[in-house]
Order: C-alpha cells, then structure tokens, then sequence
C-alpha cells in the first residue's frame, strides 16, 4: 500500500498540515518528529480534504499530538475531513480532541506547503512510534485498549527484540 502525502506550512504561531491519499505508517512518522518539536501556544491545523483513509498508526500520532496540543494549551483543529475519516475517528474516541471546521479557512489556502519526509529513523525508533500511537490510542479512549491489545503486544515485543540488536 503505498502511502499519503503529508505537506505542511508554517504558520506565524503554529503549523497547517495538508494530508493527501492514504495516511499511514510512513506519512505518521514525519508527523511525530513535529509533535515532538511542538513547544506550546501553536495552533495547528489538520486538512483532511484530500485524505482518502487512515491507518491506526497515524491516526495514533494525530492522537499524540492533539493530546500534547491541549497539556500545552495549543489549539488543535481537523478541517475538511468526510465523513468516513470523522467516523474513523469518532469511533477510535480522537475527533474529540480536535475543534472541527466543514472547510479549510481562507486564511490558511494558498500558503508554501512542504512535504514533510521522513527522517530516516531506525528500525527501533520505527518500532517505537508503532508503539507509542497505539498506547496514545489507549490513553485517548480507554476503550481501544481490548481493540489494540494485540497490535501493542506485538510492537512491544519489536521494540524489546530491537533493542537487543
């Protein structure tokens, strides 16, 4: 399955994210090296008008930063998106987290958008943002804890097989 496009343009105070195709496990991690830069006092901006799917790693990672948003008192919002992504994530407990809005605000079209890429991050450190975004799924709601059970199994056995290499 070949992966989304995820593009992102500043913001005076915060970031727009553009996610195209289909979100998933590649187009997450580019996302958590920004959710971890995140400092406090951002607003970022979610459009979801060009996503055609999301996988629970990405939608763990939206989770990820929508949560370390609020502790930060960051705004956080989720535009455009159908209502297929909406039930995605209603149903996993995340579109709560976010202010929604029908359409991308004006003010945020047309801005320099650049593709978020990838890092280059290890094995391990890949291993580890499979983990962390389902355990935020938990966090999130704790209903997803039967529904991830066994993906946080696995990724946890990963991460501790990965770091005996």
């Amino acid at each position: 399955m070949s992966s989304g496009k995820l593009t992102i343009t500043p913001l005076e105070g915060g970031a727009f994210f553009e996610v195209a195709g289909r979100a998933n496990f590649e187009t997450a991690m580019p996302l958590r090296d920004y959710c971890e830069k995140l400092t406090g006092r951002e607003t970022v901006y979610f459009s979801m008008a060009e996503c055609a799917g999301v996988d629970s790693t990405f939608m763990g990672v939206m989770a990820m930063l929508a949560l370390k948003a609020k502790r930060q008192n960051c705004s956080i919002h989720l535009a455009g998106a159908d209502s297929k992504i909406k039930s995605l994530l209603s149903g996993i407990g995340i579109l709560k987290l976010f202010v929604q809005h029908e359409r991308i605000p004006d003010e945020l079209k047309g801005g320099p958008a650049s593709p978020l890429q990838d890092a280059g991050r290890s094995e391990a450190d890949r291993a580890k943002t499979v983990l962390d975004a389902h355990e935020t799924l938990v966090e999130a709601d704790g209903k997803n804890a039967e529904v991830f059970r066994q993906v946080i199994d696995f990724a946890r056995e990963d991460v501790e097989r990965l770091k005996k290499k």
